[in-house]
């Protein structure tokens, strides 16, 4: 973690997760707090800067600029002030008086291919020539490749039961760590599969949403996971898979497929 420091006028304290605040010469100081220690393809990574002012005067025409990275996509931005173009975060904070505050955060989401450091670096402003700069590297921790499908009848007898196996594959290259699994059904209510820590997360009349949490995946290792429906008209599985670790190609990580009642047993059914 690098960083440049310019004092100016008021003692201004930006907080760093890692280090002690450090007055600079003229009694500045600027840091970027992250979040989060680490940083992972296909996750969430925020940062926030916080700027004290601990001196005796107040500071005029607080401005601050955070440049993210390259491989950081923005989805959230805080305060209202704060304005983004082309991954650069403009805030106008106005004037800080002594003994008090002001925090801009930003949170994005790393790119799936990330690799290497991301860099992202934060100043802070106050009149033409009085600025500060703080640099943080954060190293991309590599992901892995998971991949979900599920297998169930195209079609079945109506008012039967029958099974529904979602399969977790582990592609690769890394190991995958704890893994999240989303199930949900439509136009039936899914039997849950025994085993796992699995938990119904929401129920309806005809639908049902489970959350499963399974245990570490080494590359080419699989989870196979036996559930069972109840057949109606029509129903509709989906499935949606994460870890720890991240994904470097999340286009795998979720599948749908449905399953309808045979039409002739269908119409038998409604006569009777």
């Amino acid at each position: 973690m690098g960083r440049v420091l310019v004092g100016f006028g008021a003692v201004l304290v930006v907080l760093l997760t890692t280090m002690s605040p450090v007055e600079a010469r003229g009694g500045a100081v600027l840091g970027v707090k992250m979040s989060t220690s680490r940083a992972r393809p296909g996750q969430l990574v925020a940062y926030t800067v916080t700027v004290s002012n601990r001196g005796a005067p107040t500071t005029h025409g607080l401005t601050v600029r955070l440049r993210l990275p390259r491989q950081v996509e923005l989805i959230e931005l805080s305060p209202a002030s704060c304005a983004e173009r082309r991954r650069v975060v403009r805030c106008a904070l106005g004037d800080l008086r002594p003994g008090t505050s002001a925090t801009v955060r930003a949170t994005g989401i790393v790119a799936p291919g990330a690799s290497g450091t991301l860099v992202a670096v934060a100043d802070v402003h106050s009149g033409p020539d009085r600025t500060a700069r703080s640099v943080i590297r954060t190293r991309v921790e590599p992901g892995t490749n998971l991949a979900v499908r599920i297998r169930a009848p195209r079609n079945a007898r109506p008012h039967t039961r029958v099974p529904v196996l979602i399969t977790v594959v582990n592609r690769g290259p890394r190991r995958s760590g704890r893994v999240t699994l989303l199930l949900g059904s439509h136009g039936t209510r899914l039997v849950p599969p025994r085993g796992p820590r699995c938990k119904i997360v929401r129920d309806g009349a005809t639908s049902r949403h489970v959350r499963c949490v399974l245990p570490s995946l080494p590359p080419g290792g699989h989870h196979t996971l036996h559930a069972a429906a109840h057949v109606n008209r029509q129903q509709y599985f989906a499935a949606t898979v994460s870890s720890r670790r991240g994904e470097i190609r999340p286009d795998d990580n979720s599948t749908l497929t449905g399953l309808r009642a045979r039409a002739a047993h269908l119409q038998r059914a409604q006569r009777k």
